[in-house]
């Protein structure tokens, strides 16, 4: 019985991380199909209360949390791999909420606006700058190379202030589910 109660615990903790990977990726870049997702992981009125939360992702590391300390108080945990897990899931917490201060503050608009109109004024009166310096051919390689390059540092701008879009945050996902499968069904051999 207290096997069976060491495997429900840890069956609830693998459920819980996987949820969280889900519903901090809906979080941040939209939902894909999270109700789906906690509908397949947990029971329904579990599914029910967790949909209707504000910030999944932190009510999922509550769960988290209050599932290690039953598991602790049972005595199915050690106080010091309590104590670690502990650790492990307040540094989820830390990324989680990182996560969020950085989605819910993007640049100003304004300030996109400045850049985009001062490097269309620095790359419109460069051809004039160097009118008369040298050969017309090479003023236009120049001009080309320069707008190039600019052009691409603003494009690299606009990418960083959304870096949730161009992080592969689904294939995250899933190699989080596959380590947890991994973890929980493949037990390694006696004595490791």
């Amino acid at each position: 019985e207290e096997m069976e109660g060491a495997a429900e615990g840890a069956a609830a903790s693998c459920r819980y991380l996987a949820a969280f990977s889900w519903e901090l990726n809906a979080k941040l870049t939209g939902p894909t199909l999270p109700d789906d997702i906690l509908r397949a992981l947990f029971t329904a009125e579990e599914a029910e209360w967790m949909a209707a939360q504000r910030s999944r992702p932190l009510q999922l590391l509550g769960a988290l949390r209050r599932a290690l300390h039953a598991q602790w108080r049972e005595g199915n945990l050690p106080t010091h791999v309590h104590r670690k897990l502990e650790e492990n899931v307040s540094e989820l917490n830390l990324v989680a909420s990182s996560c969020e201060r950085l989605f819910s503050s993007p640049v100003p608009p304004t300030m996109s606006r400045h850049v985009v109109r001062c490097m269309v004024l620095w790359l419109f009166g460069l051809p004039l700058v160097l009118a008369g310096t040298m050969a017309p051919s090479a003023v236009g390689f120049w001009v080309f190379v320069t707008s190039y390059v600019f052009i691409g540092i603003e494009e690299v701008g606009v990418q960083v202030e959304q870096p949730f879009e161009i992080v592969p945050m689904t294939q995250l996902c899933r190699l989080i589910m596959a380590n947890l499968e991994e973890a929980f069904l493949q037990r390694p051999p006696p004595g490791m």
